[in-house]
């Protein structure tokens, strides 16, 4: 399974996967032990480049158990996505990241999580899967206040075109961000990465672009993904280099990707505002 490689940590191998529910109910899904995780070799937790991961599962997930709740995703081709992300195109994004930009907001349920009683986190972190919709954005542009060097040739920008505007926030890090085809095929586009607040004007979501990484994940995981029409690369457009001039923030969440197969990155995710730092 792919997530941010920020999310993963070497030092821990507890981690586990939820999946085949939209709520945080155990029952209601199945829980599988993470075996190890591949942290890209040039990630770098200050700039945010290379943020990419792969999480091996103990366990084959039971698609039978799953059913509808559970879809195959592929990593977009350079090809595919040549041919399908536009302006125009609908990206979505989901998980159970939290609903309040608590850092720039005057909501009563706003506070630190010792003062919260229990209704006002439940207020701000839903236990039921949210769901966005997004558009690609310019990273930088006169209305974009990052700065060049805080992006890198592997990222990408989305924002909500929606009035109020929508985003991903604090707990989404690590999860997809998908678009469908003509024919109504999923694939995963980007990883939730980083940014500046949630839905804050002149900071779009920063996204890991998955499909300078397929080699990457081919080469990790021993799963074939590149095109069988693709010419070679003879330059190594999968390593981010760091510059002098860090990236905005960051954020955390989780992820994952499967042994045989790449299921839609699952995040601890999403809706209305992203978690960064604030500065």
């Amino acid at each position: 399974m792919l997530t941010a490689a920020h999310c993963v940590d070497d030092a821990h191998s507890d981690y586990q996967i939820l999946m085949g529910t939209n709520d945080l109910n155990p029952s209601e899904g199945q829980i599988i032990k993470v075996k190890r995780s591949f942290i890209h070799e040039q990630s770098n937790d200050t700039t945010f480049f290379n943020e990419i991961a792969v999480l091996e599962l103990e366990t084959p997930i039971d698609m039978l158990k799953c059913g509808k709740n559970c879809q195959i995703i592929e990593p977009i081709s350079p090809t595919i996505e040549t041919q399908n992300l536009r302006a125009s195109t609908n990206l979505f994004a989901a998980g159970w990241g939290v609903i309040e930009d608590c850092a720039n907001s005057d909501s009563p349920y706003c506070g630190t999580e010792e003062e919260m009683t229990a209704k006002e986190f439940l207020a701000t972190h839903p236990y039921t899967l949210q769901y966005t919709t997004l558009n690609l954005a310019e990273c930088i542009s006169p209305s974009s206040n990052y700065h060049p060097a805080q992006i890198g040739r592997n990222m990408f920008c989305v924002e909500s075109n929606a009035t109020p505007k929508s985003d991903t926030c604090l707990g989404d890090n690590g999860s997809s961000l998908k678009l469908k085809d003509r024919t109504g095929k999923s694939y995963a586009v980007g990883i939730t990465s980083t940014g500046r607040g949630c839905a804050q004007e002149g900071y779009p979501g920063v996204y890991t672009k998955i499909s300078s990484y397929q080699r990457w994940i081919q080469n990790t995981t021993g799963i074939q993904l590149i095109e069988q029409t693709e010419k070679p690369v003879t330059e190594t457009p999968e390593t981010e280099h760091p510059t002098t001039t860090t990236s905005a923030s960051k954020s955390s969440g989780g992820g994952s990707m499967g042994v045989f197969m790449l299921i839609g990155l699952i995040g601890i995710s999403l809706l209305r505002h992203r978690n960064r730092t604030q500065q």
